[in-house]
């Protein structure tokens, strides 16, 4: 029996160390998929953008490969051609599958013809990715697990959004690379063309779901995104000053900086993404053990690369100031600084992956700094936060 959609949403729930994207993601497209009778059309999505797929890579193949490029090619066509014959099929949908070499599959989707009629069985594995890379051969063994189904149909397929689509190599040409951004479009047209009130609602609270996860592209070019493309150099240029006047501010009010972003002659290259390090201690002082090696930093982070994260983005762009650790010897994870990590979310920390490093740091994001006109006053209010910041944490280190 298949569990309530409530059951599936609050599987992965976020806590004050780890926010479960991923795991989270999956759960509610299987319940979707459950309860909104968008099993055919996310299974018909999957195998537009996989024929798609094929198609641009066989054009792209080398004289050697097109071959098996092209056999992979019709092999996808010949399934979304079995798929549109598959009138009203019966679904079962499963998460976090075991497979015969004791790997899981993140989503499984069987298709099965209807009662009382004769057809074949359809399968999908589904590798759901969302901010995270693939994990070792974990392909290479779904592609031999699923030749033990009795399905007649079946595909291995990598879902991701399009700007961290995992590269695929030749040994898993067979693996269709599907963008997440198609199947919002299919949920989106799916919720306007219903006629069933209850399922066009929970697509469109679908539809909501995956545009909050930045997987899902708008419906059109907007003034505001035409102004902020018209203005991106010029904004670029002040966020560079800003830094550049920020920078000097800690230098001067907490210690010399350390290693930091730069440009190839060796110079800070101050902007979208800058970043510098410092001592997790005052200049004269000394450092906390129990910091675990990591150090103090500030800089402007691109928010699509923040994992983790229990608060909601609500920009591309943030300055981000406190500490970042390393992933084995972070004293974040550490049970006994549980009730020191929630202290420090009250004070307007937060906690995330970025960069492959684990980091505590108090967010800003650019409007915060539009209460000085100046773009000196502009970086000095913007080094202010983040010396005090440094303070906060410097002044409050984990006590295990």
């Amino acid at each position: 029996m298949a569990p309530s959609l409530f059951r599936r949403v609050t599987r992965y729930r976020v806590s004050p160390t780890q926010n479960p994207l991923e795991n989270r993601l999956t759960e509610v497209t299987a319940a979707v998929l459950e309860n909104a009778d968008f099993a055919a059309d996310f299974a018909s999505a999957l195998l537009n953008a996989g024929c798609e797929d094929a198609d641009r890579r066989l054009k792209m193949a080398p004289p050697d490969q097109v071959d098996e490029h092209k056999a992979e090619a019709e092999r996808r066509h010949e399934l979304r051609t079995a798929l549109a014959a598959m009138s009203t099929p019966r679904v079962r949908v499963r998460t976090q599958v075991p497979t015969t070499s004791k790997h899981f599959v993140d989503l499984e989707v069987l298709l099965r013809p209807p009662l009382g009629t004769i057809g074949d069985d359809m399968l999908f594995w589904v590798e759901v990715k969302h901010g995270a890379d693939l994990s070792g051969d974990q392909l290479d063994f779904y592609l031999v697990d699923i030749e033990s189904s009795d399905a007649a149909h079946k595909a291995v397929i990598l879902l991701a959004p399009r700007d961290t689509m995992p590269a695929v190599g030749r040994e898993h040409l067979s693996v269709p690379r599907v963008e997440w951004q198609s199947v919002s479009r299919v949920a989106a047209a799916s919720a306007k063309e219903t006629l069933v009130t209850e399922r066009a609602w929970l697509l469109r609270q679908y539809s909501a779901y995956l545009k909050e996860e930045g997987l899902m592209d708008p419906e059109a070019l907007t003034a505001a995104h035409a102004l902020a493309l018209l203005e991106h150099d010029a904004a670029a240029a002040a966020v560079a000053g800003i830094c550049e006047q920020g920078d000097a501010y800690v230098q001067k009010h907490w210690s010399d900086r350390g290693s930091f972003q730069q440009t190839r002659k060796g110079d800070p290259r101050y902007g979208l993404g800058y970043w510098a390090n410092y001592s997790p201690y005052r200049r004269g002082d000394t450092a906390a053990e129990r910091w675990g090696g990591g150090w103090f930093e500030w800089g402007l982070r691109d928010t699509a690369g923040m994992e983790y994260l229990t608060e909601e983005k609500r920009g591309s762009f943030a300055f981000t100031a406190g500490v970042t650790l390393h992933a084995k010897s972070n004293p974040a994870r550490v049970e006994a600084n549980q009730q020191w990590l929630s202290e420090r979310r009250a004070d307007g920390f937060t906690y995330f992956w970025h960069g492959g490093y684990y980091r505590v740091c108090k967010p800003r994001y650019p409007d915060e700094l539009l209460a000085t006109t100046s773009l000196e006053e502009q970086g000095t209010a913007l080094g202010k936060w983040a010396v005090e910041s440094f303070e906060a944490l410097a002044d409050n280190p984990p006590p295990a």
